[in-house]
C-alpha cells in the first residue's frame, strides 16, 4: 500500500500530463478541395491579362491568308482589380483604388456557375448582360488562371479571340 501512495503523485502527474495534451491538439482544418470551395475561399486579384484577337477576311478563310493580330496587356488600373466568389453564386468586383474610368463604380456586382464538371467557369460580370464562359487551366488556394476564347463573323469578317487571365489568392 506504501508503494501505491507513493506512486500516486506520478500517476496524477502522468495524468494530468496526458489530458493537457490531448486537449491541446486541435484538428487542423481541412483546405476546400472542390473547384467551388477553392473559389469562395479567397479573393482572387488580377495579375496579368492578355487578349489576342486574329481577323481575317470571311470568304479566303483562316489559312489563305495572314490575319490581322492584335494583343493587348492589362494597364495598371486593371491590376488591383479583386474578384470576391460568393458561395450563393454572387460575384463581387472591386475595382481597387486605380479605377481605370474615374465614372465607374467602385464595385460591380455579377453572378457566377462552375459548368462541365468543374471544368469552366461562367459568370456574368454585370447583371443584364450574358454571361461569359472560361477554361479553367489552373485552380488551386494560390493561383486561378482561366481562359475564353471565341469565333465573330461579322461584315465579311471573322474574327477569333482569346483572352488569358491570371488571379492570385489574397
Amino acid at each position: 500500500m506504501k508503494a501505491f501512495l507513493q506512486t500516486r503523485p506520478l500517476l496524477a502527474a502522468a495524468l494530468l500530463l496526458a489530458t493537457t495534451s490531448l486537449l491541446g491538439c486541435e484538428k487542423e482544418k481541412a483546405r476546400p478541395t472542390s473547384k467551388a470551395d477553392i473559389l469562395t475561399a479567397h479573393k482572387w486579384q488580377v495579375t496579368s491579362w492578355r487578349l489576342t484577337t486574329r481577323t481575317y477576311m470571311t470568304s479566303t478563310g483562316p489559312g489563305s491568308q495572314q490575319p490581322t493580330v492584335l494583343t493587348s496587356d492589362p494597364q495598371s488600373c486593371d491590376l488591383d482589380d479583386v474578384d470576391t466568389y460568393n458561395a450563393d453564386g454572387t460575384l463581387l468586383t472591386d475595382y481597387g483604388t486605380i479605377k481605370c474610368q474615374t465614372s465607374d463604380p467602385q464595385t460591380v456586382n455579377g453572378t457566377w456557375q462552375l459548368l462541365n464538371n468543374e471544368a469552366q467557369l461562367s459568370y456574368v460580370f454585370r447583371i443584364g448582360q450574358p454571361p461569359r464562359e472560361f477554361t479553367i487551366n489552373q485552380l488551386s488556394h494560390t493561383l486561378l488562371d482561366i481562359t475564353e476564347s471565341k469565333v465573330t463573323t461579322r461584315n465579311g469578317y471573322t474574327y477569333e479571340y482569346e483572352y488569358t487571365a491570371q488571379y492570385r489568392a489574397r
